[in-house]
């Protein structure tokens, strides 16, 4: 008998897959986490896989262990709940881990904590990678809270975890050498899809509701079918990158709606620029955010019907088993379209495969295709991703012109023709290099505090007007867009301020139209844009300057408070303004480990220069350490090459020190010793000590770790 442990519903259709293809003929016992199932819908159907002997037993428990400690409890305590947690959860399924010959583990950052317990009881498991490169060796920290620590130490988001025995999928991204001596195996999960039995098939239908009563079989050829991708991806694609942090304040920060409605004004686009009128719409929902047949009306119309919560992978098999072709399939940042056969469609569109670059700002991308008909450019030159979005769009607007990806080192080529750049993808262009001859449009301009290069006067702008036809549920497309154009050529700046168009999207309740601007205000509008950012910026540099002086004028009230101060913030920009402060009556020392990090701001490099650590860089696993005592500086040291360790050493009468700074290949550790005693928080990035020398006492101990987005501040328990 085996046992898969699976906490997500998204690995649902690869469990049965892996069952069915590799382990048709052994007894399985299915554990799921019950809640994530459970708000799916999802659990009726594991009774029915149960039922028709798929699998043996199911275990509705709460696989994922709770996360409500502290985020930064001790990594023993939380040792001590996962054990106790698990050990409980194995108890009450009837179930010891005896019984089971294979145990077999599907997950992520979500129910991986199961993984931690099998390593801490040496329990062999089989990780099982179910998408290519999707598991990562280190876990994400915004998701794992206080178990990230154990999660990173024992790579239990990965095969390299020590009990694991790694099934990869093939042709999978994952270092294969690094695994060899693990004995790792491989799977085929398209090829297990293939080899499911038809009887198997049919009964994996009947679990999911999938019948003839979800589709119209004889009007299929007529109808749209719009895939709709998780509410994760939504906010994970802006959230977690970097160059779209501004998107997500600037948009989404300042609308009422919930992801479902944002999903669908994304589909009602795709609808909107790409299905013909009139046409039924069925509606397929990702697994892991169902909605119900009222909300599918209300987002979509009384025309939409919402189809069963199934896995893509079953519903392209039932598709074409039943021969239902669709005229059109389309999906907003879908993911899931390539599981679909060519048989079972006459066209599809994919409206964004990357989330923020594309359909937050189609209306702009299809303005720009419209201008560049116009004038007649015989060739656009942008990046991959808006290249597959514009030629989507070429047909629509009638553009005959060929697309290039853009290529910076070669600009003399790019003659005659436009180039378009989404702000969000680009730090600074170098319009110094272009020909004049060349035509430049910048997408997205007002959501980055990055300045454009070279003269206003170079620059005219085409203004999209946003018109509500009738009330609609989500307002998020309805900010007006201005596309910045610049050019040598007079006669394109006077077509981009002369620039008309009108079209109304129905199904999005919009009318969306140009709007003549004069040359003074265009020039006006490029300098407003970019003195916003300026004040912003400014006021930011005030505020902090307003916050030093009260942390002075504390100090002076109460000077015996300042430790206080100190072991109370949780703020490095505080923290920081502190260590200014008293330096001149402690032993402060600063040590690298792994790597300053990423997402380091400028601003903190400075304060540390203010400290006497002028040696140190942010620099990608550039080793560090700085030691101040009293305001002396005793050592001021960076790796002479990226990885180098750094190490110090320093005895007198009443100290003794021993800091290291090391890079992950290189030891992966921040030890700051004291007289025999190591008080580093050793976390990955900023570790920093501060030391009473007169009492012998360690007056506080943090960590910062910058090398992602959240910058968490760490301080070690005393």
């Amino acid at each position: 008998m085996i046992a898969y442990f699976v906490s997500l519903p998204t690995a649902l259709a690869c469990t049965i897959i892996h069952k069915l293809g590799m382990n048709r003929d052994k007894e399985a016992v299915y554990f799921l986490d019950e809640p994530m199932y459970r708000t799916r819908g999802l659990l009726s159907v594991l009774d029915g896989l149960t039922k028709e002997k798929i699998f043996k037993d199911v275990v509705a428990c709460g696989l994922c262990c709770p996360k409500n400690l502290p985020i930064h409890t001790e990594n023993d305590i939380v040792k001590e709940r996962i054990l106790e947690y698990y050990d409980k959860l194995l108890d009450d399924s009837n179930y010891r881990i005896s019984d089971f010959d294979e145990i077999f583990v599907i997950n992520d950052n979500w129910g991986a904590e199961i993984n931690i317990y099998f390593n801490l009881c040496k329990i062999k498991y089989v990780w099982i990678e179910f998408a290519k490169n999707y598991l990562t060796e280190n876990p994400h920290p915004t998701i794992t809270g206080c178990f990230y620590s154990l999660h990173e130490k024992l790579k239990t988001f990965s095969p390299f975890a020590e009990y694991a025995i790694p099934c990869l999928l093939k042709q999978s991204d994952v270092s294969q050498k690094r695994l060899a001596e693990k004995g790792y195996t491989t799977w085929d999960k398209g090829e297990c899809l293939e080899n499911i039995l038809p009887q198997d098939m049919e009964k994996i239908f009947s679990c999911f509701n999938l019948n003839e009563k979800n589709f119209d079989i004889n009007n299929t050829s007529k109808s749209v079918m719009v895939i709709r991708n998780s509410n994760a991806f939504y906010s994970d694609g802006i959230v977690y990158n970097k160059a779209n942090l501004s998107l997500r304040k600037e948009i989404l920060g300042y609308v009422n709606c919930t992801p479902n409605e944002i999903f669908s004004t994304a589909d009602k686009l795709c609808i909107d620029f790409y299905a013909p009128e009139n046409e039924k719409i069925y509606i397929k929902c990702h697994i892991n955010d169902p909605i119900s047949q009222e909300d599918i009306f209300r987002l979509y119309g009384e025309n939409a019907q919402g189809l069963p919560n199934v896995p893509f992978e079953f519903l392209s098999k039932y598709i074409v088993k039943r021969g239902i072709k669709f005229n059109l399939v389309i999906g907003a940042v879908s993911t899931s379209l390539g599981f679909l056969s060519e048989s079972s469609y006459n066209k599809f569109y994919a409206l964004g495969w990357h989330i923020a670059k594309t359909w937050w700002f189609y209306i702009s991308i299809y303005t720009s295709l419209l201008f560049a008909k116009r004038q007649g450019f015989s060739c656009i030159y942008c990046d991959e991703v808006l290249m597959s979005q514009l030629e989507l769009l070429s047909e629509k607007v009638g553009y005959k012109g060929i697309f290039l990806e853009l290529r910076i080192n070669a600009l003399k080529e790019l003659k005659n023709s436009l180039i378009i750049i989404d702000m969000c993808s680009y730090n600074d262009f170098p319009i110094n290099k272009l020909e004049k001859s060349n035509t430049l449009i910048f997408l997205n301009y007002e959501l980055t505090d990055r300045k454009l290069i070279g003269s206003s006067d170079m620059y005219t702008s085409i203004c999209i007007k946003k018109e509500k036809i009738f009330d609609t549920e989500c307002d998020i497309l309805f900010r007006d867009e201005t596309l910045w154009v610049y050019a040598n050529d007079i006669e394109i700046k006077k077509a981009a301020r002369n620039f008309v168009f009108e079209r109304n999207l129905d199904n999005l309740g919009m009318r969306i139209y140009s709007e003549k601007i004069t040359v003074p205000e265009a020039v006006e509008l490029f300098r407003s844009k970019q003195s916003i950012k300026e004040i912003e910026k400014l006021n930011a540099v005030i505020a902090r300057q307003e916050e030093q002086i009260s942390l002075l004028t504390e100090y002076i009230a109460n000077p015996n408070g300042i430790k206080k101060m100190l072991k109370a913030t949780d703020n490095i920009y505080r923290y920081l303004d502190i260590l200014q402060i008293i330096k001149s009556g402690y032993l402060i020392v600063l040590a690298v480990r792994d790597t300053p990090g990423d997402y380091l701001p400028q601003d903190i490099v400075q304060k540390l220069f203010h400290l006497g650590f002028t040696k140190f860089s942010k620099e990608l696993w550039r080793m560090y350490i700085g030691v101040s005592i009293k305001s002396a500086i005793l050592f001021n040291w960076a790796g002479k090459h990226p990885e180098s360790p750094v190490e110090y050493l320093f005895c007198s009468n009443n100290i003794d020190l021993d800091i290291s700074s090391k890079a992950w290949r290189k030891g992966n550790q921040a030890a700051i010793i004291i007289n025999g005693i190591d008080y580093a928080v050793n976390v990955r990035g900023l570790n920093i000590v501060v030391y009473d020398v007169e009492s012998n006492q360690l007056v506080d101990s943090v960590g910062y770790d910058a090398h992602t987005e959240d910058r968490r501040f760490i301080r070690k328990v005393i």
